[in-house]
């Protein structure tokens, strides 16, 4: 392998080590989160230590003192009932509400599973998850999650095209009452939801609305290790999408006042997010910390303002989406929500949406098994990229032919103890025989993008989750022959096949490269083809199965395609042309007159030095 193919894959390398430390999002500033200056007020908490020293269980009727009781005004006759559990069943989930705050609790997937199998909840029954309005009424906070609303039914199937309505109503009197609406749909993955206020004028004395909101998501895949840089919080904020730094260990926080479109909780496969539709939030403060224990990922918290203007009637309506990380269903959203998927610098993100999802998604028409469509994608972009393949191939047979001439061996032996000199010789020589050392190694650095597109793609590719291919159970997560029992740094603990069988084929196919091209290279460089793969094996087995085995096939295919090209290359036609070149004078490239116009300033400057004035 001669020197610059060599500096080509160094390149690579080198950027797909950094890729990792490079691609997350800078850390936003540390803030506590606080509640806004109007709600200010110290909550009672002796409510909280009531419910939990007499509510038993939920159908335990709460008895609360008098002077406790009138503290909450028009709203006294909402903070004791009975707590009841509303269940609608969609054709995509099962959800849990509560009369007690008039709230989804709980909301199970009917399409996808945990990595142990079970229903998987996109929305957990944790018992300090928050979704509450407050509001300041009497002098007190009110939180409408402390309140029993009337539910208008108590089940719901809503299925197909249908859609639903569910109430749940605090009935004050005739003329005044909190309503908490929510629309459903039988095939959509959200829920349409309005905060309506009948007659309360100013018995709201802050002119918003604060809504909490306050999730623990829960661990839902193989490798919590994965899960956790990729949940987070996003938000769209003046037509562009932040969020919080996911990779950080230590909690993160953000405040900021201003128009907030939407705000989602977003883990490795999935997300929920609240979108506002008419109106649109006016102020935001979010936090992320992770969580310690084995069962959940992060602990997300929100408080975002909703405007309120003391009208006879006001609704503020919003849609929430739960469900799938899928780039085909966000983007039907219209509103950027597919930014939220990691799919690396806008570059990357293009080639991405651009050439390899639309590729993916054409060949799972043929096949439900994800290995052969990967295997279908690998042959694609093979083919692809061929042309500029095979005008690497030519470029490094010229170079092997032309460092073999005697004019070169001549040539090293004359400047051998001035390597510049003897740089600038060779490159007036190759110059000469029409042949240049770059491009050889600009098709490869041209292949980069996706190369590293494929590194975003396969790991948030929701496609690939729990579909099994050979010996790999799901291709979206690591695949483990082997549990070893301990953690070897930069390794991990365990055995991943696909990862092994990529790093051998790497080392195949440079020892293929190396052995065709013969020794024209420096030797102390000619071992690093050999370094980067043992890198990539540790960087690589922990990653998606998918990306392994991915880049096997095309280790597999190019080593194929290498050796198919010797049949297509003729060395004697090379040989001829060269020899032909050689006749002709010589043409200096404008990068070749750069070259010669510096080496003469700066041995000039060698030669005569600028005299220090006297």
């Amino acid at each position: 392998m001669d020197r610059n193919s060599i500096i080509g894959l160094i390149l690579i390398g080198a950027l797909l080590m950094t890729w990792s430390y490079f691609f997350a999002p800078n850390p936003q500033n540390n803030n506590t989160i606080t509640q806004s200056d109007s709600l200010k007020i110290q909550h009672n908490q002796t409510y909280i230590d009531t419910l939990k020293s007499q509510n038993q269980t939920d159908s335990i009727t709460i008895k609360l003192d008098s002077a406790f009781i009138a503290q909450f005004g028009i709203f006294d006759k909402f903070i004791k009932g009975e707590s009841k559990n509303i269940t609608v069943n969609t054709d995509l989930y099962e959800i849990q509400f509560s009369n007690k705050g008039g709230i989804p609790i709980q909301i199970l997937s009917k399409k996808y599973k945990t990595y142990e199998g079970k229903p998987l909840p996109l929305l957990d029954n944790h018992p300090k998850n928050q979704f509450s309005y407050q509001f300041l009424h009497n002098q007190r906070i009110i939180n409408t999650q402390e309140l029993f609303f009337e539910p208008s039914q108590q089940n719901l199937t809503v299925s197909g095209k249908e859609k639903k309505e569910l109430l749940f109503t605090a009935k004050i009197d005739d003329n005044k009452s909190l309503v908490l609406k929510y629309t459903l749909y039988g095939d959509h993955y959200h829920i349409d939801h309005e905060l309506i206020a009948n007659g309360l004028g100013n018995d709201i004395k802050n002119n918003y609305f604060e809504l909490v909101w306050k999730n623990h998501l829960p661990r839902t895949e193989k490798s919590k290790e994965k899960m956790l840089p990729e949940t987070s919080i996003y938000y769209l904020y003046n037509d562009e999408i932040d969020n919080l730094d996911a990779t950080s260990q230590e909690p993160q926080s953000f405040k900021e006042q201003g128009k907030f479109k939407w705000i989602s909780y977003k883990s490795q496969f999935f997300s929920t997010t609240l979108i506002a539709q008419k109106d649109e939030f006016e102020f935001i403060n979010v936090q992320s910390s992770v969580l310690p224990d084995s069962h959940h990922t992060k602990v997300l918290t929100s408080s975002l303002q909703i405007p309120y203007r003391h009208a006879p009637k006001e609704a503020f309506e919003m849609r929430i989406f739960s469900g799938p990380n899928d780039i085909q269903l966000l983007k039907t959203y219209n509103l950027k929500l597919e930014r939220q998927i990691s799919l690396g610098w806008a570059l990357f993100r293009g080639v991405t949406n651009w050439l390899i999802i639309p590729a993916f998604n054409f060949f799972e028409n043929f096949t439900s098994n994800y290995g052969i469509v990967i295997l279908l994608l690998a042959i694609f972009i093979k083919l692809l990229i061929s042309p500029l393949t095979y005008k690497s191939h030519m470029s490094m047979a010229k170079m092997k032919i032309v460092n073999s001439l005697p004019e070169v061996k001549a040539i090293e032996e004359k400047y051998k103890d001035d390597a510049t000199k003897l740089q600038q010789a060779k490159m007036e020589f190759y110059g000469k025989v029409g042949v240049s050392p770059l491009s050889g190694c600009l098709p490869m650095l041209l292949q980069i993008p996706i190369l590293l597109s494929m590194f975003y793609f396969f790991p948030s590719a929701i496609q690939l989750r729990q579909k099994a291919f050979l010996w790999a159970d799901d291709l979206s997560t690591y695949d483990s022959i082997l549990d070893l029992g301990f953690s070897i740094p930069f390794y991990g603990d365990h055995v991943s096949l696909f990862t092994l069988l990529m790093t051998i084929s790497t080392i195949a196919y440079t020892y293929m490269q190396q052995q065709a091209q013969g020794d024209t290279g420096p030797k102390e460089l000619k071992y690093m083809g050999y370094i980067f793969p043992i890198v990539f094996l540790g960087i690589l087995n922990n990653y998606s199965a998918g990306l392994s085995w991915y880049y096997f096939v095309m280790n597999m295919l190019t080593m194929g395609q290498t050796y198919a090209m010797k049949f297509f290359v003729s060395e004697e036609k090379i040989k001829l042309a060269i020899e032909e070149a050689k006749k002709k004078p010589v043409k200096k490239t404008r990068f070749q007159k750069m070259l010669e116009e510096a080496q003469k300033q700066q041995n000039t400057q060698i030669n005569h030095p600028k005299k220090n004035k006297k």
